[in-house]
């Protein structure tokens, strides 16, 4: 039992997709699957169209549930699921039932699907249910069709035949059990007639409701339509759609009849049923001749039907032995009456054949029926008169296009008894007798599918008649020969005798319909010529006229192809004397002579009678030409053509002259033996008649040359103009022009014109003459093509015509003139390229060549006929007029295409001519024009501003069904949108938008233009789903290069385009809709562009609040954002997760690739950036599409048609075949799949987000720890690491069968191949390939001039390397692709993982954290060692980031670590593991020769590394590493400091301490550095050469980065006591390099430390840094110290000139930058002499005698050093730049002062120095006024007067820094108790948790978030530690200045002479005895409570061990104390 519900949309059309991709690519797996399929379907296809009927009980529990639910929501089981639905759902679906007839649970299951998908079909979801039924019905009709036709069909896989065969039987068999019919067959008969009346039915409402829609609705169903419900019973759309749909099935249903009836046979109950139909119907009904092919083919004994292999075989032989049916269908023919009565004189004709051949297999049948074999001659003559060769001719053949035909020919005989029986008031079919030039054709509703078969079926019927009725033609004959002759010579009196004489031809209506079945079917009529030659002698005996044209016209169509026109050929070169037959060439040809001669005489005049035949012996003539090689050259030689033309140039009628050209038409046949002769030939006849007026008719030349008068223009009164205006135009029948037009362009011959046009290929025309009216006119061919456009084209529109058909036919054909002049104007070559100067410096031989090379070509193009339709399209001429007029007529016109047929074509051409202009118009106008000399002609665009309307049109013609039309209309917008002029903005109601986009968007079309767009994107199966020659261009181009400048018998003469025709789809025009969406999305554009406006963006002009339309689940329409995401296997609103890989992925990745950039640029574009990425999250997008992704580059299963497949090596190994753009495209979509993903890592704010993507990532395991992941069942379950697939994926060896070397140039050594590259669309540079081509041929032709003039060239080797040159540049084109793509791939992989890392590395799992980064790396770097120069430098930044992380991580691992060494272990990888990283790293370096940013990157990540495992903690003890609060401490107080106590406190509880930090760490930090070094000793010489290389000679970043690393390694080297690579350094003397390079850049320095540098001077500064640092690790031991000293390291940094130009505090023009930059030289300068007294100690006599040699020669430096200070005022400036060179100064005072106490007695000779110190240290300046006043009032915020501060203000301070120290002391004892109480203490672990940065307490369990607080507060307490030490700091410094201050003041003499208070103090502050006892007074009363606080300092229990540890620096404090209290006694 068919489960109803189960029916969902698409079912039957993917079938179809299956059953077509079976059919022809059987699989094993393939047939499986679609066995499958059929048989779950197999009841659909036996209830056909039959649905279950309404169901009472179905309706009311509809209702019911949703009345009994308080919501008002039911539910209903639609595809076993359960869906809720609400009361206005049941309305609709109830309404769907009634307007259907259709059960209700199957109407809601329809209004389900169409609430789905009404956005798509812009309609209500009830509506669209119907339709989505209608259309599914249409589907399984048309699978039907395909599964019996494929069964039988030969083409088709023998697999797939016999499993369509046992299906289709068992199908049947099943059918004819269950249906009430009895058979399939007449299970269709029956379908057919209740569609029939249903049609009726739905007419007849639809026009009730149109005229009285108030009868048919009712008030209830009118109250529900006022709220909005959707009755589709009541709506005319739907009624419209069903009378269609049904038509459609029908006509569906018919065909798969005629397949069951053709290959089966029908029963003999059906034959009556078929037959019974046939006889009510009229031509009316659209089934009638699939109805009549039925019956034809089910009585049809021909041997072609039943010889080969079918059912029908047998049932044929039962059935013609059948005497009951025999002779009841004899009855039911012949008795009673048909409507049509020539089809039943069409079956008669059958039946007869039928019967004759029963006779002939059983003579004893005969006695058996009532009809005998004597009485079928004369039935099948009462059928022939009857009409029934008329009614096959003019109905059932109607299909066919024929060619339209000249007014004599065809005239069928006796036309008007087909409808004799048939009333004119009846029906449509009212026929009205065309004039004479027209065939009538009625149209028989036949479609294109099945006229093949058809036609087959008529070819079966005639050769029957034939072979079978052969005396009854004859006799037929015989008695219309006697009728004629008796009405030619009865006399005319006689009416009465002439009524009884009846006068028929149904001879000629034979003839004719043989010449319509095989009219233009080259060699399908050649049985006639072998098998049937008697029919064709039999008509060459003919005499009557019209039999005569007949046969002619028979033999016209049997002489198509090539085989059949050299027999047609051989029957007519026979000498008709001594055959006595008029049939033969010499008969054509002696009346061509006969009449030239006579009319010539003015004695002649050709008859009318004479004119039809000679028109069709003339068309016999073309076809024999046309397709006969042999024939064709020998009429050329016979100069036929020139007798043609002579017959022109007379007054003959108009219709011959048509009949003429097109006869001199058929010998231009492309690329065949002689074309280019013939073709030239012609062209110089034409110009010598003067057809077309070129050369006024008295021009004469200088004195004595005259051009004589042609005998044309003698004639002129019947040149073409004249008889175009005179006889044409009045009697509004042109047959004359259209040949005459379609004969110019036929000698405009453009070779691969539709290839070139794809491919860009610089096409010439060969058979433009440039010679012809060489020196009495302009050169060419202008002329002609001018008279076409101006007195043909142009005129065409306003011209009335008889034949609206005649005038689109002279449009297309003039059309296609034009396509072709423009397309064959070849701008490319050297006159256009990029460089300006390449136009004169092309140097080809010499100058003077030169420029005679370049005058030529620029006169060639001049005088190319493109030139003047160039000007005429620039210029706004009225061709553009007339085009635009054209494109204008729209799509309603277009539907007409059965009244004119030309209509599309002309439409197609005008697009075509627009897109090349646009195109072509740039190196036009900038290069060409001004070549010429002339002023530029406009743009093109101008015409399209001031018809803005067009625009609008050619949008609106993508919604026509035509790919060539749609692909067109895409190409010209895409060139308009490039346009400066379309791309400005320009006001658009109140925004001013992009110009382009505001035409469109402001059009009330733009719905409907958008609709274009969506449909074209729409996937469907029956046409190709991406354009097969996509991204080929430069392979199509570059076989054409090669296959022209090659001779017969090379390789490449064979070669080609793809095709020669245009072979464009829907999938075509599918791809150039994606690059235009894709184009306008670059940065480079302004946005909105049209690709917003095509994706659905509400513009509001800047997108600054964009909005994307249409993506609601109500929306009623759709925008090409729906049908990229179809593509992508993601329909918006669909729930369906995407389960399995998206088989377009694979099968079409270029097509997905588009699709994923498109979408990546919306995301990352700053104005749609954010809408965008929250609609791809609300669809799931990024996780579906990663998810769906292949892991790695799989075969698609339609390999390109061209055979261009390379080899491509995975990393496993495998071999695979593929071609250059799959394997780009396949790294294109992950490219920009991953870039979307690092986008949205960056911008997702949801951690559940986040961690869906790194799940995706790295695998559930990294992210989500078991317990977690368990619960989480929504997320992936992902294990693997993906991103290590797709680097595996990424890693492939790819051989280029293109691959070949640079030529080595010897002829085309002056070509300046770089000036042809340029920047391609995706932004790298490429071979502009027809450039090359063009420059390389003119260059090619300039050479073979030069060797006809007798140089020496060797055409072989020319051609040769002409050859190579073009390959190279193709494959450097492919190689430029190829490595773009992967590095592309490579950088969006890096930047995911690197974001990864950076910005969510602490996301991942603690446990597994380093394991997996490290995993990373362990294939990142053998990845390296693989790849060279821009992979390998992205691959080593990643290794960077990883290392780098990995490094800054350290901190957060160490404080989550445990006191328990067993449980954080794991944490941590093995030391092997990390050796095993460093060894790889160094591998990469010295395996690989890497170019330098890679080793950079490698040099910065061992740097990293070093650092990494430096930074190793102690996880056994799990402690910190000391703060700077212990670092001066003795090991016995670190032993006992909190800092050393492990948590939690058990060692606190235990009275033994553990072991120190510095000796646990001493023990792992020696098993890691001895591992490190024992990797770098395993490398040893060969890393460090080339380190030394990079460090010496290597570029700036090089240097540094390799002196940096090497100083890493060196401090590494020197904590072990290593010496080998510090041995390695002097051994090599790579060491004094580096002391003697300290001073080569001295000029450098010194610019550095000036306000304005270049580049290279802070370079030199960055690499002097480097080189001092990598010293100073050096000077630290006391060998390599010494050894500094022995190179001079002392003299070289006395010769640093920026020593002694250090800036000048007082100069304002110097800023903090120059302070900076020369403090930084010169700290660096005194550090690392500082370090090398340290390490050789205070005693070394020579290292302080050349130190104190070194200060000696710089004391003004020292001196300027100690007085050059700011003011202490600088410290309160509000100008940043004056406090830090305050602070950049007391830095390198302190530096020096070191050096000092180092030298100690050595300084003293140094005379300047000692004075300065003594200076400093005796001398004392007071910065403070003795004011105390406001330090009365402790006001903190009181800062007086800057310029003269008040000792208040330091008093303040004092006390405020006090009172910090006393709340950092009581909070660090607080930490302190804390701490030692351990874990347990803790009350608030949140608390202290949330105070860290968010990551720290990521996925944390309990017990490691109480270490993590633990640790929180030990670095609370490290913090507060430091702030203490700061504090205490400050209150020594103040307590020491106000000391002395007071002092100062206080104490006599204390002032000395030399000091002027004058300029310091005001004389107020002198020491006076009344100011000293007022300081003294305020001095007790402000400090004694300060220093009482300060006494009792370390009195207190919390504050007292803290206070004991800075003992030296609190008996400094009390110290002061006392004497600040000894001068404040009274």
């Amino acid at each position: 039992m068919l489960d109803f519900t189960d029916w969902e949309p698409d079912r039957f059309r993917i079938l179809l997709e299956q059953i077509e991709n079976v059919s022809y690519s059987a699989s094993e797996s393939g047939l499986k699957e679609i066995s499958y399929k059929l048989q779950e379907n197999k009841s659909w296809f036996i209830n056909l169209l039959d649905l279950p009927p309404q169901q009472l009980d179905h309706r009311n529990q509809l209702k019911n549930k949703v009345r009994s639910n308080k919501y008002k929501l039911g539910t209903a089981t639609i595809n076993r699921t359960d869906y809720k639905f609400s009361e206005s759902f049941v309305v609709e679906a109830n309404s769907i039932s009634d307007f259907l007839k259709i059960d209700e649970f199957l109407a809601a299951c329809l209004l389900h699907h169409g609430s789905k998908q009404c956005a798509k079909f812009n309609r209500s979801a009830p509506e669209t249910a119907v339709l989505l039924l209608l259309r599914e019905q249409a589907y399984l009709l048309v699978c039907l069709s395909s599964l019996i036709g494929n069964a039988f069909n030969e083409d088709v896989n023998i697999s797939a035949r016999e499993l369509f065969a046992d299906y289709v039987d068992s199908l049947f068999g099943a059918a004819s059990k269950v249906t009430k019919d009895g058979s399939y067959a007449g299970k269709i008969l029956s379908t057919i007639r209740k569609l029939k009346n249903e049609t009726v039915e739905f007419d007849s409402r639809l026009q009730k409701l149109l005229s009285q829609s108030q009868t048919m609705i009712t008030s209830q169903d009118l109250q529900l339509l006022n709220a909005g419900y959707t009755l589709i019973n009541f709506n005319s759309e739907s009624m419209k759609d069903k009378i269609k749909q049904s038509s459609i099935h029908q006509r569906y249903l018919a065909h798969n009849l005629w397949l069951i009836s053709y290959n089966y046979l029908l029963d003999v109950k059906d034959i009556t049923e078929l037959t019974n139909i046939l006889r009510n119907s009229d031509m009316d009904d659209i089934v009638f001749p699939y109805l009549i092919a039925s019956l034809l083919s089910t009585i049809d004994t021909s041997s072609e039907h039943l010889s080969i292999d079918l059912p029908a075989k047998q049932k044929h032989d039962d059935l013609i032995r059948n005497k009951d049916f025999i002779n009841d269908f004899a009855n039911f023919i012949n008795k009673g009456s048909w409507k049509v009565e020539a089809a039943r004189a069409t079956i008669t004709i059958q039946w007869c054949l039928f019967v004759l051949e029963a006779l002939r297999n059983s003579p004893s049948l005969e006695s058996q029926l009532i009809i005998k074999e004597e009485h079928l001659g004369e039935m099948f003559q009462r059928a022939v008169v009857k009409d029934a060769f008329q009614f096959i001719t003019h109905y059932l053949l109607s299909f066919q296009k024929t060619e339209m035909e000249s007014v004599y020919a065809e005239i069928a005989p006796s036309i008007s008894t087909v409808w004799e029986t048939k009333s004119t008031e009846n029906g449509s079919f009212n026929v009205t007798f065309s004039p004479p030039g027209m065939v009538p054709k009625v149209d028989g509703h036949i479609q294109e599918d099945f006229g093949y078969y058809l036609r087959k079926q008529l070819e079966f019927f005639v050769i029957s008649i034939v072979t079978r009725m052969w005396s009854n033609l004859q006799k037929i004959r015989r008695q219309e020969e006697d009728a004629i002759q008796s009405a030619a010579t009865e006399p005319l009196v006689s009416s009465t005798t002439r009524k009884s004489i009846v006068v028929r031809h149904d001879v000629e209506a034979f003839f004719i319909l043989i010449a319509n079945i095989y009219r233009n079917l080259p060699d399908e009529g050649l049985r006639f010529w072998i098998d049937l030659k008697q029919i064709i002698n039999w008509g060459a005996s003919f005499q009557e006229k019209g039999m005569m044209r007949a046969y002619l016209e028979m033999l016209c169509s049997l002489s198509a192809g090539v085989h059949s026109s050299a027999r047609a050929d051989d029957f007519l070169s026979r000498s008709s004397e001594e055959m006595g037959e008029w049939c033969s060439w010499t008969t054509l040809f002696r009346a061509l002579n006969e009449y030239n001669m006579g009319m010539n005489q003015d004695i002649k005049q050709i008859l009318e009678d004479e004119v039809k035949l000679l028109i069709s012996f003339l068309r016999v003539f073309q076809q024999v030409v046309r397709y006969s090689s042999n024939a064709r050259i020998r009429f050329f030689q016979a100069n036929v053509i020139k007798s043609l033309f002579r017959l022109v140039i007379h007054h003959v009628p108009t219709e011959l002259k048509a009949e003429l050209y097109n006869s001199i038409t058929s010998f231009c046949v492309p690329e065949t033996e002689g074309f280019l002769d013939i073709v030239l030939q012609i062209w110089y006849l034409l110009e010598e008649e003067q057809i077309v007026h070129t050369v006024p008719k008295d021009l004469k030349f200088g004195a004595t040359t005259y051009w004589g008068i042609s005998s044309m223009q003698a004639q002129d009164a019947w040149a073409i103009k004249k008889e175009l205006e005179e006889v044409e135009s009045p009697r509004k029948l042109f047959f004359q022009t259209f040949s005459f037009v379609r004969f110019i362009s036929s000698l405009i011959y453009v070779p691969d014109i539709h290839v070139s046009l794809r491919c860009g290929f610089p096409v010439r025309s060969p058979t433009m003459i440039e010679q012809i009216g060489t020196g009495y006119r302009q050169p060419g061919i202008t002329p002609y093509v001018n008279f076409i456009i101006d007195d043909i084209f142009i005129k065409a529109p306003s011209r009335d015509y008889i034949f609206p058909s005649q005038k689109w036919n002279i449009m297309a054909s003039s059309l296609d003139i034009i396509y072709k002049c423009l397309t064959s104007f070849d701008l490319t070559g050297p006159l256009f390229q990029n460089d300006q100067a390449s136009i004169t410096k092309l140097e080809i031989v010499n100058k003077e060549e030169t420029n005679t090379f370049n005058k030529d070509w620029v006169q060639y193009l001049r005088n190319h006929p493109g030139y003047d339709i160039m000007k005429r399209l620039l210029s706004n001429s009225r061709l553009v007029d007339v085009m635009f007029e054209i494109i204008s007529q729209g799509i309603e016109a277009l539907g007409e295409e059965v009244k004119a047929p030309f209509i599309l074509e002309s439409v197609l051409h005008c697009l075509r001519i627009l897109w090349v202009a646009l195109e072509k118009q740039e190196r036009f106008t900038k290069r060409l024009v001004p070549l010429v000399g002339e002023n530029s002609p406009g743009q093109l665009e101008n015409a399209f501003l001031s018809k803005k309307e067009v625009i609008v049109q050619i949008a609106l013609l993508l919604n026509y069904g035509n790919a060539d039309v749609c692909l067109y209309v895409v190409k010209v917008l895409s060139s308009l949108s490039r346009s400066s002029l379309f791309s400005s903005k320009d006001r658009y109601g109140k925004e001013r938008v992009n110009r382009l986009v505001g035409i469109l968007d402001s059009s009330v079309d733009s719905e409907a233009i958008i609709g274009g767009f969506v449909t074209r994107l729409e996937l469907s199966g029956d046409e190709e789903t991406w354009d097969s020659k996509y991204k080929l261009e430069g392979f199509e181009l570059t076989q054409v290069g090669l296959k022209s400048w090659s001779v017969p018998g090379e390789d490449e003469f064979c070669a080609g385009p793809l095709t020669h025709e245009p072979a464009i789809t829907f999938g075509t025009v599918r791809c150039a809709i994606l690059n235009l969406i894709l184009e306008n999305l670059m940065p480079v554009k302004a946005t909105p562009t049209i690709s917003h406006f095509l994706l659905g963006f509400d513009l509001r002009g800047s997108l600054q609040a964009p909005v994307i339309k249409y993506i609601k689940q109500d929306d009623l329409r759709e925008s090409c954002l729906h049908k990229i995401m179809e593509i992508l296997g993601q329909p918006i609103n669909n729930d369906s997760d995407v389960s399995e890989v998206n088989p377009l992925l694979s099968n079409y990745p270029s097509l997905t690739a588009c699709c994923y950039q498109i979408l990546y640029r919306l995301c990352a574009d700053y104005n749609t950036s954010d809408v965008t990425m929250l609609f791809l999250r609300s669809q799931g997008f990024i996780h579906r599409q990663f998810k769906a992704m292949p892991l790695q580059i799989v075969l698609p299963e339609k390999m390109p048609e061209w055979g261009e497949l390379c080899k491509m090596t995975r990393y496993d190994n495998q071999v695979m075949g593929l071609d250059l753009v799959t394997v780009c495209a396949n790294l294109d979509e992950r490219t920009y799949l991953m870039k979307m993903i690092a986008l949205e890592l960056r911008k997702c704010q949801t951690r559940s987000g986040i961690e869906r993507l790194l799940i995706m990532l790295l695998g559930v395991g990294a992210i989500k720890s078991p317990a977690r992941d368990a619960m989480d069942e929504d997320l992936s379950t992902t294990s693997t690491i993906k991103i290590l697939d797709i680097l595996n994926m990424l890693e492939f060896d790819w051989d280029d069968l293109w691959q070949i070397k640079e030529p080595t140039r010897n002829y085309f050594d002056k070509i300046n191949l770089k000036a042809l590259l340029t920047l391609n669309e995706r932004g790298f540079a490429t071979y502009r390939l027809n450039d090359v081509f063009s420059e390389m041929n003119q260059t090619h032709i300039h050479l073979r001039k030069q060797a006809q003039m007798g140089f020496s060239v060797n055409e072989t080797s020319l051609r040769k390397e002409m050859k190579h040159i073009l390959r190279y540049c193709y494959f450097y084109n492919r190689d430029q692709e190829y490595i773009y793509s992967r590095r592309e791939c490579f950088k969006a992989w890096r930047e995911v993982t690197e974001v990864t890392i950076v910005n969510h590395y602490s996301r991942l799992r603690l446990e597994v954290r380093e394991a997996t980064f490290h995993d990373i790396l362990s294939v990142l770097l053998p990845t390296l060692q693989r790849e060279a120069r821009a992979i390998a430098e992205i691959i080593s930044k990643v290794i960077l980031s990883a290392i780098t992380v990995l490094r800054l991580d350290r901190r957060r691992l160490s404080i989550l670590q445990t006191a328990n060494t067993a449980n954080l272990a794991y944490l941590r990888v093995p030391s092997e593991r990390l050796f095993s990283i460093l060894r790889l790293i160094l591998e990469c370096l010295i395996v690989q020769d890497f170019s330098p940013d890679v080793r950079n990157n490698l040099y910065a990540t061992i740097y990293n590394y070093l650092h990494y495992i430096d930074y190793e903690p102690d996880i056994s003890a799990g402690s910190l590493p000391p703060s700077d609060l212990s670092r001066s401490l003795s090991k016995s107080v670190m032993t006992r400091s909190v800092f050393s106590t492990p948590i939690p406190g058990t060692i606190l509880k235990n009275s033994s301490p553990k072991p120190s930090i510095t000796q646990t760490r001493g023990g792992t930090r020696s098993i890691l550095d001895a591992g490190n070094l024992a990797v770098f000793r395993s490398v040893g010489k060969r890393l460090l050469d080339i380190i030394r290389l990079d460090a010496s000679e290597g570029p700036v970043a090089g240097k540094l980065c390799a002196l940096n690393v090497l100083t890493a390694i060196c401090s590494l080297d020197k904590r072990d006591k290593g010496l080998f690579v510090i041995d390695y350094i002097i051994t090599t003397g790579f060491l004094g390099n580096i002391v003697k390079n300290l001073k080569s850049q001295n000029e450098l320095l010194l610019q550095s430390i000036s306000p304005r540098y270049e580049t290279a001077a802070i370079q030199a500064k960055y690499v002097f840094e480097a080189r001092m640092g990598l010293l100073m690790c050096f000077a630290q031991r006391r060998d390599c110290a010494s050894k500094l000293l022995e190179m001079g390291i002392m003299g070289y940094l006395d010769d640093l000139e920026f020593l002694d130009e250090r800036p000048n505090y007082s100069n304002p023009e110097i800023g903090k930058p120059v302070y900076k930059a020369y403090h930084d030289l010169l700290t660096l300068v005194v550090r690392l002499i500082v370090c090398i007294l340290t390490s050789i100690g205070h005693e070394s006599a020579a290292a302080l005698v050349k130190v104190s040699q070194f200060i000696s020669g710089h004391q003004d430096l020292i001196a300027t050093i100690f007085t050059d200070v700011p003011s202490i005022d600088a410290l309160n400036s509000q100008n940043s730049e004056l406090r830090a060179n305050f602070i950049m100064c007391i830095e390198v005072l302190n530096e020096v002062t070191r050096l000092f106490y180092l030298l100690g007695d050595k300084i003293k000779p140094i005379d300047l120095v000692t004075n300065i110190i003594n200076f400093v240290t005796t001398a004392f300046t007071p910065i403070f006024t003795q004011s105390l006043n406001a330090a009365k009032r402790p006001d903190d915020d009181y800062h007086g007067d800057i310029r003269k501060p008040e000792l208040s203000v330091l008093v303040n301070y004092l006390r405020n820094s006090i009172d910090l120290l006393e709340q950092y002391l009581q909070n660090l004892g607080k930490l302190s108790s804390k701490i030692e109480k351990g874990e347990e203490a803790l009350d608030n672990i949140e608390e202290v948790v949330t105070s860290l940065p968010d990551d720290f307490a990521f996925d944390l369990d309990d017990s490691q978030r109480k270490s993590l607080a633990m640790r929180a507060l030990q670095e609370s307490h490290f913090k507060s530690s430091k702030f203490v030490s700061q504090y205490l700091y400050d209150v020594e410094i103040s307590l020491l200045l106000l000391w002395r201050h007071l002092d100062y003041y206080m104490t006599p003499g204390s002032q000395k002479s030399s000091f002027d208070t004058n300029q310091v103090l005001p004389s107020s502050t002198a020491p006076r005895d009344a100011n000293k006892k007022r300081l003294q007074e305020d001095g007790n009363l402000v400090l004694t409570d300060i220093l009482k606080r300060l006494e009792s300092l370390d009195q207190q229990p919390t504050t007292k061990e803290i206070v004991d540890r800075f003992k030296a620096r609190n008996d400094y404090i009390q110290m002061l104390v006392r004497k600040l209290k000894s001068l404040l006694v009274t």
